[in-house]
């Protein structure tokens, strides 16, 4: 009847580090997902041009479209200037701009974990590319490419 007990309490044990094992591994396989979707997530955002030309922006959402699977996953970003002190403020010019960076903050939840995944990423602030100059009649088109040479009468 001893052994009997001693056993049944093994079995307990046994069972109950079975059901964290799982546990463990099932928040390690959603923890992976959301460093996956993150990514994806960050590379998406970097490409937007019209994000980083502005003012920067915020937005939220799923990741439902990738797949079904995904749709638990939700993702919020906020991105924004903001002005960065590059170097001691006794050596700047009167002419001389702040420097300024975009900092992008992203969150990755799911329900059921306590707390999102947060990334933060900071990027340089890009200029809007300058409007061409229309070029007199008869100069070289840009990129130093010469004109045909002009036909002559057989």
């Amino acid at each position: 009847m001893l052994a009997l007990a001693i056993l049944a309490m093994a079995v307990v044990v046994v069972l109950d580090q079975r059901v964290d094992v799982v546990r463990e591994a099932g928040s390690a396989r959603d923890a992976r997902t959301m460093w996956m979707l993150a990514s994806r997530k960050i590379a998406e955002l970097e490409l937007d041009r019209e994000l980083w030309l502005g003012t920067g922006g915020t937005a939220a959402g799923n990741f439902g479209d990738l797949d079904a699977e995904y749709a638990p996953f939700t993702w919020e970003y906020v991105a924004a200037k903001e002005m960065v002190e590059a170097q001691d403020p006794a050596l700047l010019k009167p002419g001389d701009k702040p420097k300024e960076i975009f900092r992008l903050v992203l969150a990755i939840s799911m329900p059921g974990l306590e707390k999102p995944l947060v990334v933060e990423a900071m990027l340089p602030v890009q200029t809007p590319p300058a409007a061409p100059e229309a070029a007199p009649p008869g100069a070289p088109p840009p990129g130093g490419a010469f004109p045909p040479p002009p036909e002559t009468p057989k």
